[in-house]
């Protein structure tokens, strides 16, 4: 294997450690050992993420989405169309191991599975338990135009 490993130790991202960690991403990378060792996580050019490693120039791995969303029995194959193209996110392990699935949605808009208590809500402000980023809440106006066909 001509990969470098990524250090990540299971341990520390085990969810019977808390909510911010993903119950699925941490099966996954169970059942898939290569991964958890050498699998870091890559974008490619449209900003999709991918989870995996290069092996003999191929790309070995997932979408990273795949893995946390724990569709099925997600499958690990040789993505050989984009290698070239990929870039490695470095800093995401570390992250992942500091903020849990904040470093997958420092936005904080996706809606995770047992992430029911990730924020504590003060009025017009909200708290993520998970990383300390503090929100607060904006009423915006819209106006929404629609063209719907009506039986005659």
């Amino acid at each position: 294997m001509n990969t470098l490993p990524n250090f990540l130790d299971l341990g520390l991202i085990n969810p019977k450690r808390g909510d911010k960690y993903s119950p699925n991403l941490f099966r996954f990378l169970k059942k898939h050992r290569s991964l958890a060792q050498y699998g870091w996580v890559w974008k490619d050019p449209e900003g999709m993420r991918w989870l995996g490693y290069i092996h003999d120039g191929d790309f070995i791995g997932c979408r990273l989405m795949s893995a946390l969303c724990g569709w099925g029995d997600v499958a690990c194959y040789p993505q050989v169309q984009f290698v070239a193209s990929l870039d490695v996110v470095k800093d995401f392990w570390p992250q992942y191991v500091a903020i849990g699935r904040c470093a997958i949605d420092p936005a904080h808009t996706e809606a995770f599975l047992s992430a029911e208590n990730r924020f504590a809500d003060r009025g017009d402000t909200r708290t993520c338990n998970w990383c300390g980023t503090q929100q607060y809440r904006q009423t915006k106006k819209r106006t929404v135009i629609e063209t719907v066909w009506v039986n005659l």
